[in-house]
């Protein structure tokens, strides 16, 4: 685990998350996002945009691919 970030919304296409890593605006990222409904997902993607909040940075990521885990 490189780091870790907290999910603050998913559609199909991306998610929004924050943390206070700091991740570079074209950057590739793999990581699992737990979800209720879909349950576990593996999905690489690459940020997109970026805004500073006051103790963290949202960022915009899209999916470049999903795969569903076994639960």
């Amino acid at each position: 685990i490189l780091g870790t970030g907290h999910l603050v919304n998913f559609s199909n296409v991306g998610v929004c998350i924050s943390s206070t890593r700091v991740l570079q605006i074209g950057a590739a990222l793999h990581a699992r996002l737990r979800l209720l409904r879909e349950g576990t997902l593996e999905v690489s993607a690459h940020v997109v945009w970026a805004r500073q909040k006051p103790n963290t940075t949202l960022y915009g990521l899209a999916f470049d691919a999903v795969e569903k885990l076994q639960d």
